[in-house]
This record gives structure tokens, C-alpha cells and sequence, in this order.
């Protein structure tokens, strides 16, 4: 839980942006490696599984907007936490 939490606040921070360009990318990408690590994940466990939620947060939210939007959403979403 303490992830989807991290993964919603590192949205956050692109408020003012639209779409996902390379540095949102970049950024969400980072903080969640830096989550992760931080719950004792390895750099490549964190590294997989934050590749799979920044796939699967950009396919159902294709812009940083809507995502914010739907945060709710995105912290209970059982495909976005079953990332490994």
C-alpha cells in the first residue's frame, strides 16, 4: 500500500504538465525506484516493477491530468499493485 501511496504522490509533482512526455517519464519512474528501495527491494525488483506501473498508469491514464484525476483509482488498482 505504502508504493501506491508514493506512486500517487510522484504523480502529483506533474500536475502542471500534460501528457507523458520524457521527463515526466523519467521522474515517476525514479521516485518509485527510490520507494521501492526504500521498503527493501533490490534495484532491479524495484526497477521491474516500476517499469510495469509506469506502462500500465500511462496506458489507463494517458495524460498526467487524468491521472490525477483518477488517484483514487490508481491506489486501489489491483493491476497496478500486482506489479513485481
Amino acid at each position: 500500500m505504502r508504493n501506491i501511496v508514493m506512486l500517487a504522490a510522484t504523480v502529483v509533482c506533474f500536475a502542471s504538465c500534460s501528457g507523458w512526455d520524457g521527463d515526466s517519464k523519467k521522474s515517476f519512474h525514479s521516485s518509485c525506484v527510490e520507494s521501492m528501495r526504500g521498503i527493501g527491494k533490490t534495484e532491479a525488483e524495484a526497477k521491474s516493477a516500476c517499469d510495469c506501473r509506469l506502462e500500465l498508469v500511462m496506458k489507463k491514464y494517458p495524460s498526467v491530468e487524468e491521472a490525477l484525476e483518477n488517484m483514487d483509482k490508481i491506489a486501489s488498482d489491483p493491476e497496478i499493485a500486482a506489479c513485481k
